[in-house]
This record gives C-alpha cells, sequence and structure tokens, in this order.
C-alpha cells in the first residue's frame, strides 16, 4: 500500500470518527528531527483535538503523512489499556487475568508495534494516565493521554487494525479489579524529584528549590550536581523560571553544608539561604570541558571473572529470556556458588566468598527467592534484597537505576564483600528512563557500570525475549539496543528442546551466550531444574542460539496447526472476513493470539473497504 492510499485511508476514518463524536488530531508516523514518532503535529497536542471536519482536511492537507491521534478520557468517553508486550505487558495482563478475573469483550485494537489496546467507558468520576504503575508493560491511556487509531501505520512498517468490527457499542465497562489498581497506583507516594508536580509561583519558588537543594546536599550532592538537578525542576515547575545565576547562587549557598546537614536546614522549612552575597554577573556556573587522559597514563590491569569465561568481575552482564524458561533457579544457583565459596560447574572459584545484593520486581521472597535459595545450600546471611528507597521525610520511593545510584553507592560502602548485584527485571529499574529509548537507556546504565568498575562488582541485569521470532537472538532481547551494547557480556536460557515446553516433566535448560565481548571461545552449558535446584551435566557444547531459537519457533505444534487451519479457511478464495475466521477458530479451539502469529507469518493480507467496514483476510493480492 503506497503513502498516498494510505493518507486517504487515514484521512476517512478521522472523519468517520470525528462524526460519531470522537475528537481527532494529526501525529508523525515516524521520527522527524527531534519531534518523536506518534508525537502530535498541532501546538497544544491532544488539546487541540477536533470534531470539526474543515478542521480535520486542513490539518491533513497540511500534514498528508500523519497518523490518528485520539485523546483518552474525560473529552473522548473512553479510557484504553494499553499492553506492550516489548516491556512484558502480555505476560503481566496473564497474571493479573488469573490473580483477579478475565477481561470483558470489548473494542480492541492490535497496534502497529504488535502490542493491544483495549477499549473501556469512562467511569463517573477522573481517572490519569499512568505508565507501567499498575504492572510492567501495562499502561492506562486516560485523562491527559491519547492513542493512535486505526488504520494508522507505524514506523515499523505495520498498521493499527480493529480486532474485528469497529463499533462503540460493543465498548465495555471497565472491571472494578483494575479500576482498583488504577486508584491504588495513583495513591503511590512521588520521588521528591518529580518534576511534574504542582507549578512554583512567584514567593514560592525560592523556598521550594532550596528545599530541594538541602535534600541533595543531604545526600552528599555537589553544587554543580544540585544546580543540574535545580535547572529542571526550575524549567519545567517554576512560573516564571528564576534566572540561571539565581539557581546557581541557591545550590552554591546549600553546598556550604555538610553532606547529612543540609536537608535538615531546609526540609524542616528553616530555610535560611543567603542570596544577598552573590552577584549574578560573578556567580555563573563554570562551562563545560572536554577532560582527556594519555593512554601513557594508564594502567593496564588483568580481567578478572566471577564465573570465569562467563560473567567478567567489575562489569555489567545480561541473562535473557522468555518467562518461565528458569532464569532466577541459575541466579540462585549464583548467589549459591558465591556465598559459599564452592566451585563452578565448569571451572574454579578463584574469588573469594562473598556478599549478593538482589533487585527483584517479580518474584516473591517469601515463596519462591528464599526457598529456591535453601534448595541451593546458599548462605543467606550473605544475601540481601532490596524493598525500598526511604526518604529523610519516611516516605517510600521505588529504586531508580539512574536517580539512586549515589544511594546504591553510599550503601555499597557497608558491604565491602558485595561480589554481585541482581536487577530482575533489570527494566522494571529504570525509574523514568524510556526501555527503548537507547540514549536514555545507554546513559542509565553508564553509572552502573562506572560502579561495577569502581567496586569490582559483578552486575547482573534480567530480561526478556521479546516475540520477535524473525530476528536474530541478539536483537530479540527486550527494550533498547542500548541493553546489549552496555553489557559486556550477555547469555541465554533457552529449553533444550522446546517441543517439550508444555511436558509435564522438567525439559533440559541450555545456558549459551549470545554476546560476550572477553570470552574466549565461549560454549553452551546444559541443565536440569531437579527438586527446585539447578543441576548442571557434565561437558559443555558450541550450540548456537540462533539455531535454538529457530527451532523453537519451528517446533511450536500449536501456531502449526493454527496455520494449517488459516490456510484451510483461505485458500482458493477471494477473501473472508477476519470475524469469521475468528469465530470459527474460537469454535476449534485456536486463540486469537495464535491466529495472528500465523497470519503474521504467513503475510496474509488484510484491508476493509472504507471506514468501519469489516475487515477481509486473504492469501491472494487484492483486486482494487
Amino acid at each position: 500500500m503506497n503513502d498516498t492510499t494510505m493518507n486517504i485511508d487515514n484521512l476517512e476514518a478521522a472523519l468517520g470518527y470525528a462524526e460519531i463524536g470522537l475528537p481527532v488530531f494529526p501525529c508523525r508516523i515516524r521520527d522527524e528531527g527531534n519531534k518523536k514518532a506518534k508525537s502530535p503535529y498541532t501546538n497544544n497536542g491532544f488539546q487541540n483535538a477536533s470534531t470539526n471536519a474543515e478542521q480535520i482536511n486542513c490539518w491533513w492537507a497540511n500534514y498528508p503523512n500523519a497518523i490518528i491521534g485520539m485523546p483518552t478520557g474525560k473529552i473522548s468517553g473512553l479510557i484504553v489499556l494499553d499492553i506492550d508486550p516489548r516491556h512484558g505487558g502480555d505476560h503481566s495482563l496473564q497474571e493479573l487475568i488469573d490473580k483477579y478475573s478475565p477481561l470483558p469483550e470489548t473494542l480492541t485494537a492490535i497496534t502497529g508495534g504488535g502490542g493491544t489496546h483495549y477499549y473501556f467507558k469512562y467511569p463517573n468520576r477522573s481517572v490519569r494516565c499512568s505508565n507501567s504503575k499498575i504492572a510492567s508493560g501495562v499502561d492506562i491511556k486516560a485523562d491527559g493521554g491519547y492513542v493512535i487509531m486505526p488504520p494508522s501505520g507505524h514506523e515499523s512498517g505495520k498498521s493499527y487494525f480493529w480486532d474485528g468490527d469497529f463499533d462503540l457499542d460493543t465498548v465495555a465497562d471497565m472491571p472494578k479489579w483494575l479500576l482498583d489498581l488504577i486508584d491504588a497506583a495513583g495513591k503511590k507516594p512521588k520521588s521528591s524529584s518529580d518534576s511534574s508536580a504542582t507549578e512554583l509561583t512567584e514567593g514560592e519558588r525560592n523556598d521550594s528549590l532550596a528545599s530541594w537543594a538541602g535534600t541533595l546536599r543531604y545526600y552528599g550532592r555537589t553544587d554543580e550536581e544540585i544546580y543540574a538537578a535545580l535547572q529542571g525542576t526550575n524549567q519545567v515547575r517554576c512560573k516564571p523560571p528564576l534566572s540561571d545565576s539565581e539557581v546557581w547562587a541557591i545550590a552554591k549557598s546549600v553546598s556550604r553544608y555538610e553532606a547529612n546537614q543540609g536537608a535538615t536546614n531546609s526540609i524542616d522549612g528553616k530555610n535560611d539561604v543567603d542570596l544577598s552575597a552573590f552577584d549574578p554577573e560573578s556567580n555563573k556556573p563554570e562551562k563545560h570541558k572536554l577532560v582527556t587522559i594519555s593512554l601513557a597514563d594508564v594502567e593496564a590491569k588483568e580481567l578478572q571473572w566471577l564465573w570465569p569465561n562467563r560473567l567478567p568481575a567489575g562489569m555489567l552482564s545480561l541473562l535473557a529470556g522468555n518467562p518461565g524458561v528458569g532464569k532466577s533457579y541459575l541466579t540462585m544457583f549464583m548467589c549459591s556458588q558465591i556465598t559459599t565459596g564452592r566451585d563452578w560447574p565448569d571451572a574454579e572459584n578463584t574469588v573469594p566468598k562473598g556478599s549478593v545484593l538482589i533487585f527483584s520486581d517479580e518474584e516473591s521472597l517469601e515463596y519462591a527467592i528464599k526457598p529456591r535459595l535453601e534448595a541451593h545450600e546458599a548462605d543467606c546471611s550473605k544475601i540481601f534484597a532490596a524493598e525500598h528507597i526511604q526518604r529523610p521525610d519516611g516516605l517510600s520511593d521505588s529504586f531508580g537505576i539512574k536517580e539512586h545510584i549515589q544511594i546504591l553507592k553510599e550503601y555499597l560502602d557497608q558491604l565491602p564483600d558485595c561480589r554481585l548485584i541482581i536487577f530482575d527485571p533489570i527494566t522494571a529499574y529504570l525509574g523514568a528512563v524510556k526501555a527503548n529509548d537507547n540514549a536514555e537507556v545507554r546513559g542509565a546504565l553508564l553509572g552502573l557500570q562506572h560502579l561495577a568498575q569502581q567496586r569490582n562488582i559483578t552486575i547482573l541485569g534480567i530480561n526478556h525475549f521479546s516475540k520477535k521470532a524473525e530476528l536474530d537472538t541478539i536483537h530479540r532481547v527486550l527494550g533498547s539496543t542500548g541493553f546489549v551494547a552496555a553489557a559486556r557480556a550477555v547469555w541465554g536460557v533457552v529449553l533444550e528442546k522446546p517441543e517439550e515446553e508444555d511436558s509435564e516433566n522438567e525439559p533440559a535448560r541450555l545456558l549459551s551466550p549470545i554476546k560476550s565481548n572477553y570470552s574466549i571461545r565461549p560454549t553452551t552449558l546444559r541443565y536440569e531444574i531437579i527438586d527446585g535446584k539447578v543441576v548442571f551435566s557434565e561437558g559443555h557444547t558450541q550450540t548456537c542460539i540462533d539455531s535454538l531459537m529457530q527451532k523453537a519457533k519451528k517446533a511450536n505444534p500449536n501456531l502449526e496447526a493454527a496455520k494449517a487451519f488459516l490456510t484451510e479457511q483461505l485458500e482458493g478464495k477471494a477473501y473472508v472476513y477476519s470475524k469469521n475466521i475468528l469465530d470459527k477458530a474460537q469454535e476449534n479451539g485456536i486463540s486469537k493470539n495464535l491466529i495472528y502469529k500465523a497470519k503474521i507469518d504467513m503475510k496474509v493480507l488484510d484491508w476493509r473497504d472504507g471506514f468501519a467496514s469489516k475487515a477481509k483476510w486473504s492469501l491472494e493480492p487484492k483486486n482494487d
């Protein structure tokens, strides 16, 4: 489908949505300069959304490649549950459904990125947007947000489409359990560094920034670090913002206190910041400058290993695999070897036994982590689990790699024998960093890299594979490529025989290299989980993980059955309505997800003859 046809479809759909009362506005299909894909073309974003046909025609005349944005919340009467599988959203949703109850049948769209939008009626009260606050990869688009509507294109080359017919009468009420989770997430305390809070007007600006500066000084920040942090808050919250020299004056004044003292002088309302002694011209911050070092002054060091030829000490590594494949069992085995000094299955343990710090967002300490550690006979007195960040005001924050790296460093001062830090999964500890933004991810992980090197600690991030089976394994690690780029070693856990995934017996696993900058001919190890304990087989192989992943793709008997069913329904026919296929698949016990996977693998064509018309599928090219 060429761009011109796509644009006409988008314009017709936008006018159709407006005709039934849904306001729309134009958005970008891909990045344009410093403007991100899916960002609005309009100056005030979704606030300019309109149902006026003349305005909509004008927009698409000015932006012929635009895709369709629709504001969510009270303005449209719709809330969207946005499931992003790239961040584990499909698994998170299934866990929520298992815990509470299934979602009601409702209007549903498949996104261009492979996610799912579930549309629900707006309740009789306000509902704010949230990103991954309920669970990883589960977002709420409500008041203050917007979504992209079918048949908009996506920067991947795919398009948004309705799962079935578009009919607003099919929109269901949001289940109470989901509304309760949204409310609970909204009540979580904000970080003291949250710059999206209320505006600071004249009369509030100096005291508020001084209080925030005092908190930063309490944690040992320098005047330059405090100045940089205050600038962000000043530009976003202060109306109007203070001058740079005034912000610098606050940072310099608070920095005269010793660390652990400044906060007590400001948080309690005793702001005694004296600005009178600062000349706005003479107290401007120094300019940034490039610092270099001669390689003649660099001391060459011998590489050290935590697990010889697998996990380098003093560096960041990743362990990736599908959910439920046995990654956490393997990390518990590592904890056992480190805390007891026992040898590795394929090498002597040359590192003195030490401590481990665990950040776990997915496993229960009582029901999963502790029993697995005991099964591996680990020294639990040397294993510590991070719970939260305790703020000076008594409230708690979730740990964020970028925001709280200094606090982690201070904690490690009390744990000098720490050998390993585990983040499970690492995407849960990114804080405000976007997991799919390469620059943001690499910037956040830079602090971890420096920490690992300075303390000679191995940092292991746990991650999942995406469902894009057509990609090489190194590109299937969830999130930005920044994760793989930053890690010095990346290992994958896969099933030895993918066809045994649904077997009653525990299948064997393979620990196989994906990327290793320093290993010499890294090999694959085989292990089983027996009575809750990792047991390695003797020997090792040079197995290629890409071949294993492709084997897993081909070995899915359910997917092959779905392909056969889809072929039977479409073969020899000009087209078949998608709803008829999906209904018949359900009668035959084949899920929608499998049908959509089969459709993508088989490159089945789909189209609509007009706005809100039924979707047609075909194995043959469309005849216009």
